[in-house]
């Protein structure tokens, strides 16, 4: 059954399962947690609530070094 878009809520289309990672979950996790769920990004919590998300893309770009600053790559 077809469904008016310009009627339709963010709670309609939203995914119901909440699907998140906290500041601790390695990059490897996640990527794993996005190719299992098909995410193209993951919702960060802090604190219980979501404090950023990180999307392929920032995985990407920290895996071939370029969004990792000169001072992260010391540690």
């Amino acid at each position: 059954m077809a469904k008016d878009l310009n009627r339709l809520t963010a709670e309609y289309v939203m995914a119901k399962d909440r699907i998140s990672v906290t500041e601790d979950t390695s990059s490897n996790e996640a990527v794993k947690l996005m190719e299992d769920k098909r995410l193209l990004n993951l919702p960060v919590m802090k604190n219980g609530k979501v404090a950023y998300s990180i999307t392929r893309h920032d995985i990407l770009r920290a895996w071939i070094g370029l969004g990792v600053s000169i001072e992260d790559r010391s540690a």
